[in-house]
């Protein structure tokens, strides 16, 4: 098994002072356009050689004036509060509610409740999305889950495995003896058994670092879910998909015919009933 060893934080900044760099407008400004350089090199070619090149010859500058890497996600550098609606509208992830002087608010109420159940939506979206974005790139910069748990998160407790004593303290009355007859009786020996309970009431990593982890591929499955959206909106009701499709039409890319078969698509979702 190959460790990957963490960079070497010696002499380098202190998270704060890292995270203070995203308030710093000349970071902010080279850091994209760098992304903005690599974006291009990455689109431009598929030979991984030329790829690693251009990142050896641009990156290490940029960290050696900065102390840290750019961060990977664009929100840190350019947090546009229009990108989530942009993003939602794109991905069919909103509704249309059309209200009539003849609607009555039990239909209103049935159709949002609709719309809800298939975009599924979520509260403090924008906060955990910030928070895994920060926790990706402090930990390419170097920093533990330990370290980012506590400046990111705020946590203050869960930062370290509780002892043996204290976990077996945890455990109701008889559940230690248990779980060391599962073990003994899946043919462990009695001090192999042990260690496996031990490990088991103790957790394999602290609780505040695993939040960290868990928030890292929540995010990174969040982001594939909206790429396969972007590409195949989510269709959460007739209107809003059918405008989204209208507006997801590139004049430089779709034909005047297409466009308008999109116009009479949104006509016809509007003046359709819709059943609640």
């Amino acid at each position: 098994m190959t460790v990957r060893k963490r960079p070497s934080r010696r002499g380098a900044l202190s998270i704060s002072q890292a995270l203070r760099l995203l308030n710093n407008t000349a970071f902010c400004d080279q850091a994209r356009m760098l992304r903005a350089e690599i974006a291009t090199v990455m689109a431009s070619t598929t030979e991984q050689d030329q790829r690693d090149r251009f990142l050896l010859e641009r990156v290490p500058p940029f960290v050696g004036r900065w102390g840290v890497p750019p961060p990977q996600a664009v929100d840190l550098l350019d947090p546009d509060p229009r990108r989530p609606l942009v993003e939602a509208i794109g991905s069919g992830r909103w509704g249309v509610v059309p209200i009539f002087k003849w609607t009555r608010n039990q239909d209103i109420k049935t159709a949002v409740r609709k719309i809800r159940r298939i975009i599924h939506t979520q509260h403090q979206d924008a906060e955990n999305a910030r928070r895994a974005q920060l926790d990706g790139w402090l930990e390419s910069c170097g920093f533990s889950r330990t370290e980012i748990a506590r400046a990111v998160w705020g946590r203050r407790q869960g930062l370290r495995r509780p002892s043996r004593a204290v976990a077996i303290g945890r455990l109701a009355e008889g559940d230690e003896q248990a779980l060391l007859q599962q073990y003994l009786g899946q043919g462990l020996s009695r001090t192999q058994a042990e260690q496996r309970v031990y490990k088991r009431v103790r957790g394999s990593e602290p609780k505040a670092t695993a939040a960290v982890r868990v928030a890292g591929q929540r995010y990174v499955s969040t982001l594939r879910d909206l790429n396969a959206a972007l590409a195949q909106p989510t269709i959460s009701e007739p209107v809003s998909h059918a405008l989204t499709m209208l507006i997801g039409a590139d004049a430089d890319d779709v034909d005047t015919a297409e466009i308008r078969r999109r116009i009479t698509a949104v006509k016809k979702a509007l003046t359709d009933p819709q059943s609640p």
